[in-house]
C-alpha cells in the first residue's frame, strides 16, 4: 500500500507524539475539533487565531478535508457532553483534549476567564479534576516559555522566515 504525504505525516505525528499505532477515524476528529472550538467560544467569540489553530492542528494530524471544511464554519454552540459522547475514544484522551483546549483558547494571545470556565466544564465531563486541569495550564505556560527560549537560542540573529 502506497501512502500519500498527508497519510505519512499524520502517522508520523501520532507515532512520534503519542506512540499511537494508527490515525483516529474521521468521527474522532469531528468531536475533537468541535470540543476545542466550543471551549474557544467560552468568551462568546471564536477568534480567527483560535479557529486557525484548531484547523491547522487537525490538518497536521491528518483530519480529513471534509472535517477541516466543517470546522471553518462551526459556531461552537453544541453541548460538549453530546459532542464527546459521539466519540468515546476522545474521552480516553481526556487530559490531552484539556491541554489542547488551553492551547486553542490561548492562540489569540488571551486565555479569557469564560474560556477557562468552558475548559473546566469539559474537564469535569471527561473526568479530569481541577488539580490536573491546573497542572495542564501550568504545563502549557512552561511549554510556551521553553518554546520562546528554544527559538531565541536557535535564531539569535532573528528568524529567517
Amino acid at each position: 500500500m502506497v501512502m500519500n504525504e498527508k497519510e505519512i505525516a499524520s502517522r508520523w505525528m501520532y507515532k512520534e507524539n503519542w506512540n499511537f499505532a494508527q490515525v483516529p477515524p474521521a468521527g474522532d476528529f469531528v468531536a475533537y475539533g468541535k470540543a476545542l472550538l466550543s471551549c474557544a467560544n467560552g468568551d462568546g467569540t471564536i477568534s480567527q487565531a483560535e479557529r486557525d489553530w484548531v484547523i491547522g492542528y487537525g490538518a497536521a494530524y491528518g483530519a480529513p478535508s471534509s472535517v477541516l471544511e466543517m470546522l471553518h464554519s462551526y459556531a461552537g454552540g453544541e453541548d460538549v457532553v453530546a459532542v464527546l459522547d459521539a466519540a468515546p475514544a476522545v474521552k480516553m484522551s481526556k487530559r490531552n483534549i484539556i491541554l489542547d483546549a488551553i492551547r486553542t483558547c490561548a492562540a489569540d494571545g488571551e486565555l479569557h476567564p469564560g474560556e477557562m470556565k468552558a475548559i473546566r466544564k469539559m474537564a469535569h465531563v471527561v473526568g479530569v479534576d481541577d488539580w490536573a486541569t491546573e497542572q495542564l495550564l501550568h504545563l502549557y505556560l512552561e511549554e510556551q516559555a521553553l518554546k520562546a527560549k528554544r527559538i531565541a537560542l536557535i535564531f539569535p540573529d532573528g528568524k529567517p522566515y
